[in-house]
């Protein structure tokens, strides 16, 4: 418990300064919406859903605080006297949530399994990795990495029981720990009390994702939901429950895939007939039109205007837009594209999938136009970017990773920057802690009540 005390200090001093006074009470019960529609809640998805759950389920080797700095979680010490061999020593008290005992053999095999995986392309400079007794790891590396840390912070760094891909229980070692699911697809979690962090403040957490924006809206209003990343017009003027907008850096990167169908002339016209401007206003704010892959929220430099779109002749033709119909931001952002295609004298129209399909078609390179979001792994420009590849492209980011310590500079003609945004909930008045991450992940595990409430199941 002192543990997380101490942890959350920074993060308490990012909360509104008019709160810093507050101490941070145990107890209470909040419910919460997902950002979209989860498939699996596997470290290894590409979808920012399974994420949220995944990062509260799971625990990786390190852990970016908010400061941007790694922090050991499972490790007690690195070893990097051998640059391309340096040793973990994880901590001798880890366990699983079922009590299971947490080892080398664990990390080496949940490592192994990201190594084999396209979803693990942050494990790049790793080329093997092998157990040096129950709790010492060894990794082989393809260069000199001191981002070593900052990779081992990433997902794919989670570690799951021997490796194994989850399965409907979600055992790990996080702060929560999976308790019911719900009819209706929520999830309830408890929290672990021996997370090696130390347990969140809530004692009980539900999350759900909403169909739409209009119910996530009414829930959070009747007091349902106590976090909600619904848009602030959809509050009505009389609104019940009080709330606080808490905003995270503009990492997030609404970005265009095109498929290896689409010619190099019409992606050249694409490129620069696009109006991002007017892209972005679809937005909420705060948000950028974007002119790289990497955000200056992560680069420190300042936003740089956008050249007025020039439009090409594109020859006759049809494109469909792929996007998620769970994602209601990037269905209003493919509704303008439609506009912005037929000003560009391109006839278009939008195909509004379901998640899984919509991930499936992704990973065959099934599509013609991908409509997605980008969040970097970490707070990293050149891992934003290499993210951004590795929507089209995993093994090609992967190869850059292991190649280069400084990853910035990608470019490709089948990825187009649309705009960079900032990750958005709005929390009761009376929760605090909130933080929002760089991954635009709502940090659930630091929330707290002012005067704890009680339970609420799905």
């Amino acid at each position: 418990m002192a543990g997380r005390l101490n942890y959350l200090v920074a993060t308490l001093l990012l909360s509104a300064s008019a709160h810093a006074e507050v101490r941070a009470l145990y107890g209470g019960a909040a419910a919460g919406a997902l950002s979209g529609q989860p498939i699996a809640f596997d470290p290894l998805s590409s979808r920012a859903a399974d994420l949220e759950v995944a990062a509260l389920i799971f625990d990786r080797l390190f852990h970016v605080d908010s400061l941007g700095v790694p922090r050991p979680v499972l490790v007690q010490s690195l070893d990097e006297t051998q640059p391309l061999r340096p040793r973990l020593q994880l901590r001798p008290d880890l366990h699983f949530h079922d009590g299971r005992p947490l080892g080398a053999a664990d990390v080496v095999a949940s490592l192994r399994r990201g190594l084999a995986d396209p979803g693990g392309w942050m494990l790049g400079p790793i080329v093997a990795v092998r157990t040096v007794g129950d709790l010492g790891v060894e990794l082989e590396l393809s260069r000199r990495a001191p981002d070593l840390t900052l990779l081992l912070s990433t997902t794919a760094a989670s570690i799951t029981p021997a490796g194994q891909p989850p399965n409907t229980r979600l055992v790990g070692s996080g702060p929560f720990v999976l308790a019911q699911r719900g009819s209706d697809g929520g999830l309830r979690l408890q929290p672990w009390i021996d997370a090696p962090l130390g347990r969140p403040y809530l004692d009980v957490l539900t999350l759900r994702a909403y169909a739409s924006p209009a119910l996530e809206a009414q829930s959070f209003d009747a007091g349902s939901t106590q976090v909600t990343h619904a848009l602030p017009s959809s509050f009505g003027p009389g609104r019940h429950n009080p709330s606080t907008a808490v905003d995270g850096p503009q990492t997030l990167l609404g970005l265009l895939c095109l498929g290896p169908t689409v010619s190099a002339e019409v992606a050249a016209a694409l490129a620069v007939g696009i109006d991002k401007e007017r892209l972005r206003r679809q937005l909420r704010e705060p948000s950028r039109a974007a002119t790289s892959l990497a955000a200056p929220a992560l680069t420190g430099q300042p936003a740089r205007p956008v050249p007025p779109p020039s439009a090409r002749p594109i020859p006759p033709g049809h494109l469909t837009i792929l996007v998620d119909r769970s994602r209601v931001d990037e269905r209003a952002v493919a509704d303008r594209l439609l506009y912005e295609l037929d000003r560009l004298g391109m006839e278009a129209s939008i195909d509004a999938a379901d998640p899984a399909v919509v991930e499936a078609r992704r990973r065959r390179g099934d599509f013609q136009l991908l409509l997605t979001t980008v969040a970097p792994p970490v707070p990293d420009a050149g891992l934003q970017e290499l993210a951004a590849l590795a929507v089209i492209d995993p093994a090609a980011a992967r190869k850059t990773l292991a190649r280069a310590v400084a990853t910035v500079g990608v470019s490709s003609p089948r990825l187009i920057p649309l705009y960079h945004r900032s990750g958005r909930v709005q929390i009761s008045a009376e929760l605090r802690g909130m933080v929002v991450d760089a991954t635009g992940r709502a940090l659930f595990e630091d929330l707290f009540w002012l005067r704890p409430r009680r339970e609420a199941r799905p």
